[in-house]
C-alpha cells in the first residue's frame, strides 16, 4: 500500500503575528490564523496542535531574538 494514504495535506495555511512593546520591558504576543487541514483531522488533535503550536513558535522566538539582547535594537521597536 501507499504510506502516504494516512496522511493530510493542509491546503491553505494563513496567520499573523503581532509583537508590541510593552510595559515593564515586556512584549505584547497576539497571534491569530486560519488553516485548512484539507482532510479529516481529529477534534482533539486540531484543538492540541492549535494551542501548543504558538507557544511552541514563541519559544523559538525567544530563542532566535537572544542574539540582539544588548546591541542597538531600535529598528525593532
Amino acid at each position: 500500500g501507499d504510506e502516504k494514504s494516512n496522511l493530510v495535506q493542509v491546503n491553505e495555511l494563513s496567520s499573523i503575528w503581532i509583537l508590541r512593546k510593552g510595559e515593564n520591558e515586556t512584549t505584547e504576543v497576539m497571534h491569530s490564523g486560519f488553516m485548512d487541514p484539507g482532510g479529516s483531522v481529529p477534534a482533539w488533535l486540531a484543538k492540541k496542535q492549535t494551542t501548543l503550536n504558538p507557544f511552541r513558535s514563541i519559544q523559538r522566538m525567544r530563542e532566535r531574538f537572544s542574539y540582539y539582547d544588548g546591541l542597538d535594537t531600535e529598528f525593532l521597536e
